[in-house]
């Protein structure tokens, strides 16, 4: 397991941060121009899968270690689902309370009912302060779910991540609620790979609410990364695991 202090330029990534919030365009490369043919090949398919079956997407990919960041779509919203328990538990935590069972229930196994509980007896406070170190609107904390971009959902992960890397109790019960954790893809290729990966994933499927979402940390030897992505394909979650293939190797190129 990697601290806090190994594999991550947090200067560069603050500055390459700034900038692509600055930008705000359709599509973000940073220094990478073109992208390897394997990287640019995947993410063709799987950009033109999404796009024939009319699913919306956006992502946001960054080297934690050179800063370079590559990203799409960053200003549409999407409904988040549940992955914005991952926030809301690592603000408790942070915020100096003891991990609980509810915690590691909604936010390993995307419980909604342990989550509501997480509400009710703590409060919003917590999440309110992530939010606002991460540089994230803070009335998202007004609900227990809410609409964001994956440039928001990414900031919020980078604000989790010297946390999520550190000694201590809290943090290694939050590295442990969301390695594996349920249904997400950045997991289940993390397995395949053989990188540790803390994520958490977003779906739900009823009526106007259709989206399928996941983001996380992914510990890739000493090239760590974040990545998030959304889209609107709940039942479509093989074309949003085809888009996150496409990112880890787009995440390479970054190097």
């Amino acid at each position: 397991m990697l601290t806090a202090a190994d594999g991550i330029s947090y200067a560069a990534c603050d500055a390459t941060i700034s900038t692509v919030m600055a930008t705000r365009g359709e599509r973000f490369w940073g220094e990478t121009k073109t992208l390897p043919p394997e990287a640019a090949e995947a993410l063709k398919r799987a950009e033109e899968q999404l796009t024939l079956r009319g699913i919306s997407y956006s992502f946001c990919v960054l080297n934690l270690d050179s800063g370079r960041m590559a990203t799409a779509n960053t200003v549409q919203r999407f409904y988040s689902a549940s992955c914005v328990k991952a926030p809301f538990i690592t603000g408790l935590l942070q915020a100096g309370y003891r991990p609980t069972d509810d915690m590691y229930l909604a936010g390993h196994n995307s419980d909604n009912e342990a989550y509501e509980r997480l509400w009710n007896v703590f409060g919003n406070d917590a999440y309110r302060e992530i939010l606002s170190a991460a540089g994230v609107r803070t009335d998202l904390a007004a609900h227990r779910y809410c609409s964001l971009t994956s440039l928001e959902l990414a900031k919020l992960w980078y604000q989790m991540t010297p946390f999520l890397l550190a000694g201590g109790e809290e943090s290694g019960f939050a590295r442990d609620t969301f390695e594996g954790s349920y249904f997400s893809v950045l997991a289940d290729i993390g397995e395949e790979e053989g990188v540790t990966v803390c994520s958490k994933a977003g779906w739900i499927c009823d009526g106007d609410y259709r989206v399928y979402n996941a983001a996380g940390l992914v510990l890739d030897g000493e090239h760590p990364f974040l990545v998030s992505l959304m889209t609107t394909a709940p039942g479509n979650e093989e074309a949003a695991e085809d888009l996150a293939w496409a990112l880890f190797l787009v995440h390479r190129s970054l190097e």
